[in-house]
């Protein structure tokens, strides 16, 4: 009679794969390589305050009256030139010796004056907001904070200038006088405020706020060294004033 072979082992342990590797050849798992996360871009955050009406009136108020006071307003006769506390002791310690010097000083603290005016929006907000982070509104937004931020120092220059008229410190009074510049040109009667070094200042601290809540470089260093960066080269030009005897 027939019979029927029994049934292998294997096939009585249900759930058992054959071709399951040996045991004690073991088996290597290979995780894929983790993914560092990446810095986040720069960007405006929602629950920052925009560039809207009231700015805008108050920026283009700033601006109108700065410049209505420049030209309708002139710095008061005689003018005066006392010292204030150790301000005429300073200047003279800082102030270089001949004309020829003083003249190339005026000239760096024009340059440094108009790389203050130019670095937030063609750098910061053009350049590295806009196009290398792809952030237009980002750099639209620094542009406008800038613009902003000049025109109401521009107003204080302006105020104080138009107001004040002190002598800058290599004006000369008028001949057979002591004390009386009338005579001499407006832009000598209009020392203070330094425009220079107001405006320098006002740029170098719209330059820090950005790099404070913005990492436009990558944060670390890179920000931090544009902050202090700026705020160097704004004592430098007041330096420079200083020494050129403006």
């Amino acid at each position: 009679c027939g019979m029927i072979a029994p049934a292998s082992a294997e096939a009585d342990s249900p759930g058992v794969d054959d071709r399951a590797p040996a045991a004690g050849l073991g088996t290597t798992t290979v995780s894929p390589p983790l993914a560092l996360p990446l810095p986040l871009a720069p960007r405006w955050r929602p629950e920052w305050v925009r560039f809207d009406l009231p700015h805008a009136i108050l920026s283009g108020t700033s601006g109108a009256a700065a410049l209505g006071l420049r030209l309708f307003v002139a710095a008061p006769r005689p003018g005066w030139k006392d010292e204030v506390l150790f301000d005429r002791a300073f200047a003279q310690a800082l102030r270089a010796d001949d004309a020829q010097t003083r003249a190339t000083l005026s000239e760096a603290s024009d340059v440094l004056q108009l790389g203050f005016l130019m670095y937030p929006f063609l750098i910061d907000a053009a350049l590295v907001a806009s196009v290398i982070h792809d952030d237009p509104d980002l750099g639209f937004q620094l542009g406008l904070i800038s613009m902003e931020s000049l025109l109401v120092s521009s107003l204080t220059i302006s105020a104080t200038k138009s107001f004040v008229g002190r002598v800058r410190p290599d004006g000369e009074p008028c001949p057979g006088t002591t004390d009386d510049y009338g005579c001499r040109s407006e832009t000598t009667r209009s020392s203070f405020v330094s425009g220079h070094t107001t405006l320098a200042f006002a740029s170098a601290g719209t330059i820090c706020a950005t790099h404070v809540h913005l990492d436009l470089y990558g944060g670390g260093w890179g920000d931090v060294a544009a902050c202090a960066g700026a705020v160097g080269l704004a004592t430098t030009t007041g330096l420079l004033r200083v020494a050129a005897g403006k």
